[in-house]
This record gives structure tokens, C-alpha cells and sequence, in this order.
């Protein structure tokens, strides 16, 4: 019923504001605002507004804009950290996602009607960025002496663009719409202190704003000049602002209203609606907001490959690329993806950073269950990534967009912790430090082995020179070293094992034939050559625990688990030094890649047909055949076999599988050349054997050779065992097994409705089929169409209720409801049960329908009653109607247990490590305030008892650490700032700024410093990070300083 009524409530909004939009184009407006968890209309001219829901059960929505000709709503939902649309088509909730990746505060937006972009401003991660409504081509313009932008407009028709900016420096700025740096200036720097709210008027060519702290709403020219202030003081604290015509309107959060005047002249100053809401964002809905004309861009996207962003400079457009990307020389074309950019491990991510551009925004691949992820490499001809996860103790991969994600060592794995691609041989690397070994496969995770498992301690990163045939290893436990060995495990040498303390990772210069690896523990970046010779020292200044390292071109790469950031520096001078990405937490391994793929062979890839299993490239251009653990090399040097001899192998933890033991001895078939088997002969009877494969391989047709699985196409599939045959997928799940081992009916999907699945079997068959005289399923169910207690007439689709059989009275075409085998039929089932009465089914039907109707109008009249009474119903999260009408003496009783209106309590004795988020957000929080723990960033060097620790850190990888935050120190006593939540203080007080209790960690601001630690470093963090809380938002002055209280501009709580 609620439901319903909900329902239509909201279709009725959606058509109020399509219909109100069109009649009273030229009067005062319908007036669109964020409500925090929905989004409202009012009719501001109304003798009675009501605020009608468009849509509801948000989390918390914050900055709106729309598009009056694409009848299309959008706004930010700080709660999600996505950008969402809805389309007011007056019927359903056609709600859509824009942007639902790499936000974090997202607290203004504004719409180019003209050229279909969206424009958006983020305090978290200071950024001001652009895409087109859909959220393609999703592009940052500004980045740079960003600190905290709240509110952007846009004016299409002169391409300028519009922002506030509450941080160290508060300001408003404008610059041309397509981000030319150039055209950036700040307007407005004095006498300006919260700037929040900021519109446009688009017929005077002025520009309006708010500052919630000086209280006053003011006017300016595009350029900042002939600034006239329209109302100050007694603005309790405004926050959005829109205008139209002659007048202005604004919402307040310590009122909770929106309120209107002149724009001129401040006067005539009205409340338009107040109550129990939580206004934030507002805007006039009217076509006058949006005129048309033609732009550049109209035709042909103005010869653009991808964006075309308005411009106030001749000639008034340009193209522009996806962030990442590189424009072309023709500036209109971009390139093909990014040439050079970084994969970054970041714990439960893996991110993309392109090179080639300089906002180094980090991309969020689409992968799915990445627990831990420790190192990254990557496979430039398949353009495949490879991660090891030391929590679920996999190996995976997936292509660089992120699809096709798989697992390709899943087995006899304990911690697997670095990872190196050989993409000529297609060999795959990794050590792993619980088993304390060095082991190989071919990309696909087959062919497995062991190649060095003696005299290591802590195996960490590992590179690999498929042209010389080398590999190189860091291994960081009781004593310290850098080796090297061939390929294949042989030739090993220690390279570096003298002043050395946590070698964390390691790249090589395949052009200058030298290595290059960080040290954590004596905190610098050193290089030799392959032999160890030539030891030099490259940086040693300010980089207190590095784990990632990487070496692309002229620059070596590193990530810091202190700074957390990702640096670089020139790999000969030292010099050119520079930050990538700053203040981003659980920062792991990193991999610098480049587009280009090298032109460089050897003799496994000229030879790569002739060894049947693994090929080793060796020094000195020659190639090695060898074979998978269990395994043996035959005489000729090049096949396998399946060895007589067991290798010992020992692991921490193994599940023991018992099988049932094969006499080789009594068969002399097996005993004969294996009995024709390439790998396994099992003898089936006393004479006759059967030839098998091992894991990862199948037999062929001639059901005696071994070899690797075809790899079938997208259309295809592949039987679980057999000859390896690719069957086309229209095969699969279609009832029938052509499979051997039916594996073909294996794990199918449930028939999606409407459609019929055939019971025991998976075939699936659309509703047209059912009941039609022709047998689909193999039990014929779907012509079983009537009820257990209903009879189907013989001749005719038609089902009849048993109390109408063998009553005397022929109600099927055929007479079939009276003959004796129905009769019979009638008999068996009622004996059984008791029929339900046809009349009594629809009796109830009746009543129920009645009750129904009735209930609507006395829930409709009672509302009406209360409304003409002049009695104000209580608006929360879902619609008014869904809420009783409560009394004012109600309310006002009730009030005080609302814990002042969603004020944060903190206790002067709770540890910084537990502290509610504070991010600046001015929403409210009547009774969902989130409260997030600050995730424990180790640095897996050792624990220390200089740091706040998490409760659940149990092994040895479990220091933690909070690195100082340089613009926490900048911030003064001055800047107090607004209630972090809307109407956080009594509305009779005068103080605005509420007095936070201190909630500092006695130790969260350690000496990062340290020369030596007394226990040894755990590189690898297994169980450093508090299961419980979520990954940490930026280190700012929002989340850590209890005597700053910032503006709070977005609704977090």
C-alpha cells in the first residue's frame, strides 16, 4: 500500500514538474533542490508550497544541475561518491549512473546544455573536471592551487566558467570552459571567507555567491569588479543560491528554508518554504535558464575525435582528450590510450596512471576480488596485467582495460609476493616468501616449476632480461641480499649483500645493463651493474619507506608508504625529482609500462616450437629445453616425460588426497615404452591400459600424446576433459550433454523470466511455448499447464477449477470435464485435499479490492484535513505523505531527543585512530552519522611503539604509521569553521563554529625519521590493515585537527 501510494506520489512530482515547467516559463519558477536523501520541487509563487519529491531513498545528494531540454535531472551523492541522472519521462524512476569511480567529496556540479557536457568540482581530491552526460570521455582541467572547490556554474554562450574555493586561500575564480590555463584568474580574494553557494545570471552578465561566515549575498561583473552586496547580515547561513528574473532564492541550513528577494535591492524578502528539511543545492527549473543557440561543436562535434569544450577565446572551442591521453599535433585528434603510464597495487585496487599528460589521474581498473594485491608486471603483446594477492594467495591476471580477470596460480602458494614476465618466452616468474622459493610456468599458470628453493629467507622482488637470460631477485630477510641467476635457476650469484637493509624493490636498465633497487630501511636508491660491480648511490633524501620500484626511459619510479605517494628522479643524475600522486594510502607495487611494443627476440622465441614444455633463454643467446615439476627431460633435449622419481617438496600445510595405488610391475603393457603414453599409463584391466595427462594438459586424438588446450574463442567452449575439442556455445546448457564427462550441462544459468526452464534439465524455452500442443521439455512439463487443483479440457488450452468436473454441466468444448476418467481424476485429487471454492476466491478478491480503495480516500482525505488545518506534516528521508501528521506541540516536545539535530558527540578521550569523519561536510546527520576509523597504514618495516595500532594486527607485518600532513600545519586558529552538519548549534545562539572536543592520538604524529628498529621488516603487510574500516580518505586538516573546524560544504553526514 505504501508502496503505491509512493508510487503515485512520485509520478505526480514528475508530471507537476514537466507541466509547471512549461505553463510558467515566463513566471516564478519551479524550484529544484537537493534534499539530502531525495530530491524536491516547489512552486515558489504558490499559496501554499509543498515540496514534491522527484526522487527519494538517495544517500546523500548534495550539488544539482539539470538539462531543461533533455528533461534530465543530475546531481552528486556525496554518501556514494557517484555523479547520477534521471530522466523526467513521468512514469517510472529512470535513475542512470555518470560517474561512479574516483570521486570522494563531489560537492558542486553544472551543466553545458549546449554541447551536452558536465562540469564538477571535488574538495576531496581537488579537482575540476569535465564529461559528457553520459560520463565518457571523463577529462580533469584543473588540479593545480585547487584546495577546497565547493560551487561551479557555467555560461555556455560566453564560455566562461565559474567556482568557489572555501580553502587556506578562499576565493572565487573563473577561467575559459575548456580549462586553458591561460585564461584562469581569480576574481573575487577579499572579503571573502566560506564561499558556498554560486550562480549565474545569464541576462545581466553577473555573477551572484554567498559567504556563509561574513552572512551576506553579493553581485559582480564576469571579471570581479562592480561587486554589490544584495543582503547582509541576518543570513543564518546560506548556502545554494539560483536566480531568475528580478529575484534570487537560497537555501539555509540553520533555518532549514528556502527564501527569496530582489536581486537588486535585497527587498521584498520572503520565506518560500521551510520545515523539517535539509536544503543543499537549488536552481530555478525553467527554460529561461537554458536559451538555445548554435554552437562549434554542433557540427560534426567540431572535427573533434573525442571532447569539444566551449571556449571564451576565438574561436570559442576546442578539443581535448580523455585524461591520460595526448592530443595530437592536429589538435583535434587524440591517441590511441596512453603511451606511457604506471600500474599501480594499491591493496584492494589496481590502478592506471598515465604519463603522458600532467594531472597523473589514477584510474580504477574494473577488477573484482582483489583482497591484497602486492606486485604488478605486465605482458606488452597480450597487454595482459599480472597481480600476486598475498590474502587469497593467488595469482591473477586480466587485460589492461580490466576484463577477462582470471586466476593463474591458485595452488601449493603460501604468500606470493613478487611477480616478473618473461614476454618473449611467455614464461611467468614470482617468489613466494612463506615457501621461501622461486618457481615458473607459462603465462597460463601450466607447466609449473620449482626453480631455486635453497639459501633463500625472504624472497621479495623479483625482474627478469629475457635478452641476456637473466633474472634478479631482492631478498630482504636475516642477511640481506641481490642475487642473479640464469633463467632457469642456474648460475646464481650474490650480487650486493654490504650495506643493505630491506631492498624492497628492484628494476633493470636493459640499455645501460645495470640494476636498480630501494632500500626502506637506509632509505636511498642505489645502482650497479650486472655483476655487482660499479655500486652507486642515486637519491637518499626524504623517502622514509619505499616497497614499489619500477624503471621506465630515463626516470626510475618508486612508491612510499610514509609519503604515500608515487615519486620519480632521473635514474643517472638523481635530479628532476617529482611527485606523481601525493597523500594516496596503501600504496604497494609498481609497474612503469609503455605502449610501444620492443622489437627484441631470442632464441626461445625463434626456437618456440621445439622445446614441448618450458624454454629457458640462456646467456650467451642459446636455449634451454626443460620440463614442469614431476617431469623429466627425454634424451632428445626438447620433450618431457613423466618422471619415476618423486621429488621432495615440502609445504607448510598440505590436505593429504589419498588414491588408490597402480602396480606398474604387473603390466607388462605399461612397462613397455610407458605403454605408448607420453605422460601417464594406467592400467585399466591386467591387459589393458589407458594413457592420462596431468593437470593443465589434455590427450589428443590419438589418445596417447599430451599436449596444451586449444584456446577457444569468445563463441566458443571447451569440454572439462576430453580431446579438447572448442564447441560452439549455442551447444551449451541446451539440454543435451556433448560432452564426455557432460560437462557441457554443468553450472548452468537459471532461465531468466519470462522465460520456462524445463525441470532436470537446462533448456530454457520462451512463454510462447507453454501449453501450445508441441512437447519442448524431455518431460513434457510444459504442456502440464493447469493447477494441482484445476483440470485441463483435452482438446483445448483451457484449465477449469475441479469443483466445475463431472458436475453434470459440460464446460469444455470436447465434453472432456465429464467423462469418466475425469471424474476419476476429481476423485484422487479431493480425496487428498480439500478444493478451494471458485465463488470464495472471488469473494476475497472483492473485499480485499474494496478495503484497498476505501483506505486510499480516508488516507487521502486525512491528509487533506490536516493540510486545511493548517498543520504542517514532517518530512524525512521518504515522502511527506509516508510520514503522520504530527502536532507542533509534538515536535517541539519531541525535539530534544534528536541529539541536537545530528551534532557530532565526541568524547575528549576517543583516539584519533576512531574519530568521526570530519571532511568538511555541512549536510545533517539526523540519525545515520557515520563514524570511520583511519585505517592503520604500515610501513612494513618494524613495529615500533611510536604509532597507533590496529586491534586486529597480529603478525609481524603490523607497524603502523601516520605520515604528518604538510597542510594540516598551514591551517590557523582562524579558520573556524561552519557546523560540520547543517543546524549543528542552537538557532538562538550567536557562535557559529562548534567547539569540538580535542580527540588527538597522544601518538599520531610520529618521528618518521628512525635510523635502525629492533625488529626485522615485514615488507609484506599481510594483516596490517584493520579489517573494519575502510580505506582512509585523504590525511587533511578536516580529518585529524580537532581545533579546526572547516566549512563543511559536503553533506558526508
Amino acid at each position: 500500500m505504501k508502496k503505491a501510494v509512493l508510487m503515485c506520489r512520485q509520478c505526480f512530482s514528475l508530471f507537476l514538474l514537466l507541466l509547471n515547467a512549461w505553463i510558467t516559463a515566463s513566471k516564478a519558477p519551479l524550484l529544484l533542490f537537493a534534499n539530502r536523501r531525495d530530491i524536491r520541487v516547489v512552486n515558489s509563487d504558490g499559496p501554499k508550497p509543498t515540496a514534491n519529491i522527484v526522487i527519494s531513498n538517495l544517500e546523500e545528494a548534495a550539488a544539482l544541475d539539470f538539462s531543461f531540454a533533455d528533461s534530465t535531472v543530475f546531481w552528486t551523492d556525496i554518501g556514494l561518491e557517484m555523479i547520477k541522472g534521471l530522466k523526467l519521462n513521468g512514469s517510472v524512476r529512470n535513475e542512470f549512473s555518470v560517474i561512479s569511480t574516483g570521486l570522494m567529496s563531489p560537492d558542486g556540479i553544472a551543466c553545458d546544455w549546449l554541447t551536452k557536457k558536465l562540469y564538477w568540482t571535488d574538495s576531496e581530491t581537488n579537482r575540476i573536471e569535465v564529461s559528457h552526460f553520459n560520463g565518457s570521455h571523463r577529462k580533469v582541467l584543473y588540479y593545480k592551487d585547487v584546495d577546497q572547490p565547493r560551487a561551479i556554474a557555467v555560461d555556455p554562450f560566453q564560455g566562461w566558467m565559474f567556482w568557489s574555493d572555501w580553502g587556506e586561500i578562499p576565493k572565487i575564480e573563473r577561467s575559459s570552459m575548456d580549462g586553458n590555463p591561460e585564461t584562469r584568474s581569480i576574481i573575487v580574494k577579499q572579503n571573502i571567507f566560506w564561499p558556498n553557494g554560486l550562480t549565474i545570471d545569464y541576462e545581466a552578465n553577473r555573477v551572484f555567491w554567498v559567504d556563509a561566515k561574513l552572512k551576506f549575498i553579493a553581485s559582480m561583473d564576469y571579471d570581479g569588479k562592480s561587486l554589490k552586496k544584495v543582503i547582509e547580515g541576518n543570513l543564518p547561513h546560506p548556502f545554494a543560491l539560483t536566480v531568475l528574473g528580478d529575484w534570487i532564492y537560497w537555501t539555509d541550513w540553520n533555518t532549514r528554508s528556502i527564501n527569496t528577494c530582489n536581486k537588486v535591492s535585497g527587498g521584498k524578502r520572503r520565506v518560500i518554504f521551510s520545515g523539517q528539511l535539509n536544503p543543499m543545492d537549488i536552481h530555478a527549473y525553467s527554460a529561461l535558464r537554458q536559451q538555445t543557440k548554435k554552437t562549434k561543436c554542433d557540427e560534426n562535434n567540431g572535427g573533434c575525435s573525442h571532447l569539444c569544450l566551449l571556449s571564451s577565446q576565438s574561436p570559442n572551442y576546442s578539443c581535448a582528450c580523455p585524461t591520460g591521453v595526448r592530443l595530437l599535433s592536429d589538435n583535434k585528434t587524440c591517441a590511441d590510450g596512453a603511451q606511457k603510464s604506471l600500474l599501480l597495487a594499491r591493496r584492494v585496487d589496481i590502478r592506471r596512471i598515465s604519463l603522458d599528460t600532467n594531472d597523473h589521474t589514477a584510474v580504477v581498473l574494473p577488477l573484482k576480488g582483489v583482497k591484497h594485491a602486492i606486485a604488478v608486471d605486465y605482458d606488452p603483446v597480450e597487454k595482459r596485467i599480472y597481480w600476486s594477492d598475498d590474502e587469497i594467495r593467488i595469482i591473477r591476471r586480466a587485460y589492461l582495460n580490466g576484463s577477462n580477470q582470471e586466476d593463474v596460480v591458485k595452488r601449493s602458494v603460501s604468500h606470493p609476493d613478487g611477480v616478473a614476465v618473461d614476454w618473449i618466452a611467455r614464461n611467468l616468474y614470482w617468489t613466494d616468501t612463506g615457501t621461501n622459493r622461486i618457481e615458473v610456468s607459462f603465462l597460463n599458470g601450466s607447466s609449473r616449476k620449482v626453480l631455486i628453493k635453497e639459501g633463500l629467507d625472504e624472497p621479495r622482488a623479483i625482474v627478469v632480461h629475457p635478452m641476456q637470460g637473466l633474472m634478479f631477485w631482492t631478498d630482504w630477510g636475516a642477511k640481506a641480499k641481490i642475487e642473479k641467476a640464469a633463467l632457469d635457476g642456474s648460475g646464481r650469484v650474490v650480487l650486493v649483500n654490504t650495506s643493505l637493509g630491506w631492498p624492497n624493490g628492484i628494476a633493470v636498465d636493459f640499455s645501460a645493463s645495470r640494476i636498480y633497487w630501494c632500500d626502506a630501511k637506509y632509505d636511498k636508491i642505489e645502482s650497479a651493474e650486472f655483476d655487482g660491480s660499479d655500486r652507486r648511490e642515486l637519491v637518499s633524501d626524504n623517502m622514509p619507506h619505499m616497497f614499489g620500484f619500477s624503471l621506465l626511459g630515463d626516470f626510475v619510479y618508486w612508491t612510499d608508504w610514509q609519503r604515500r605517494s608515487i615519486e620519480r628522479v632521473h635514474k643517472i643524475t638523481g635530479k628532476d625529482r617529482e611527485v606523481i600522486i601525493d597523500q594516496l594510502p596503501d600504496l604497494m607495487g609498481l609497474k612503469a609500462i609503455s605502449a610501444v611494443i620492443s622489437n627484441e627476440s631470442n632464441a626461445c622465441a625463434i626456437n618456440s616450437k621445439v622445446c614441448s614444455h618450458l624454454c629457458f633463454m640462456k646467456p650467451g643467446n642459446e636455449f634451454l629445453c626443460s620440463c614442469p615439476s614431476g617431469y623429466e627431460l627425454n634424451s632428445d633435449l626438447k620433450t618431457c616425460s613423466f618422471s619415476e622419481v618423486i621429488e621432495e617438496t615440502t609445504l607448510p600445510s598440505t590436505e593429504l588426497v589419498s588414491s588408490e595405488s597402480v602396480d606398474r610391475s604387473s603390466s607388462p603393457s605399461c612397462m613397455v615404452d610407458n605403454g605408448g603414453c607420453s605422460h601417464l599409463c594406467v592400467m585399466q584391466s591386467s591387459e589393458v591400459h589407458k594413457c592420462h595427462c596431468p593437470s593443465g594438459l589434455i590427450l589428443m586424438s590419438d589418445e596417447r600424446t599430451c599436449t596444451e588446450p586449444p584456446s577457444c574463442s569468445a563463441d566458443q567452449f571447451m569440454c572439462l576433459s576430453g580431446k579438447g575439442e572448442c564447441l560452439s556455445l549455442a551447444l551449451r546448457c541446451d539440454g543435451n550433454a556433448e560432452c564426455n564427462d557432460k560437462s557441457d550441462e554443468l553450472d548452468c544459468p537459471v532461465c531468466a523470466p519470462p522465460r520456462y526452464k524445463c525441470p532436470r534439465s537446462s533448456l530454457c524455452i520462451e512463454p510462447s511455448a507453454l501449453c501450445n500442443g508441441v512437447v519442448d521439455c524431455p518431460d513434457s512439463s510444459d504442456e502440464h499447464c493447469c493447477d494441482r487443483y484445476e483440470f485441463r479440457c483435452i482438446n483445448q488450452q483451457k484449465c477449469l477449477m475441479l469443483s466445475n468436473v463431472c458436475d453434470g454441466s459440460n464446460d469444455c468444448d470436447d465434453g472432456s470435464d465429464e467423462s469418466n476418467e475425469s471424474c476419476n481424476k476429481k476423485l484422487e485429487v479431493t480425496s487428498s485435499a480439500e478444493l478451494p471454492k471458485s465463488n470464495g476466491v472471488l469473494y476475497v478478491v472483492i473485499v480485499v479490492v474494496f478495503i484497498v480503495v476505501v483506505g486510499c480516500v480516508a488516507f487521502t482525505l486525512f491528509c487533506r484535513k490536516k493540510r486545511d488545518g493548517a498543520e504542517e506534516c514532517e518530512i524525512g528521508v521518504n515522502d511527506m505523505l509516508m510520514e503522520r501528521c504530527a502536532s507542533r506541540s509534538e515536535r517541539i516536545s519531541t525535539s530534544g531527543s534528536r541529539k541536537n539535530l545530528g551534532v557530532y558527540s565526541i568524547s575528549v578521550n576517543q583516539p584519533l585512530c576512531e574519530r568521526p569523519r570530519l571532511t568538511g561536510a555541512s549536510s545533517s546527520s539526523l540519525s545515520t552519522a557515520r563514524v570511520y576509523r583511519e585505517t592503520t597504514n604500515p610501513p612494513p618495516s618494524p613495529a615500533t611503539n611510536l604509532s597507533c595500532y590496529s586491534s586486529d594486527s597480529q603478525s609481524r607485518h603490523s607497524r603502523t604509521n601516520f605520515a604528518s600532513n604538510s597542510r594540516r600545519s598551514r591551517r590557523t586558529s582562524r579558520r573556524q569553521g561552519p557546523y560540520p552538519t547543517p543546524c549543528t548549534t542552537d538557532v538562538n545562539e550567536e557562535s557559529e563554529p562548534y567547539p569540538y572536543a580535542s580527540a588527538y592520538c597522544s601518538n599520531s604524529r610520529v618521528d618518521v625519521s628512525y635510523d635502525s628498529d629492533p625488529y626485522p621488516p615485514p615488507p609484506t603487510p599481510y594483516h596490517y590493515f584493520s579489517d573494519t574500516s575502510p580505506p582512509p580518505s585523504p590525511v587533511t586538516e578536516r580529518s585529524f585537527n580537532p581545533n579546526f573546524n572547516p566549512p563543511p560544504p559536503s553533506p558526508i553526514n
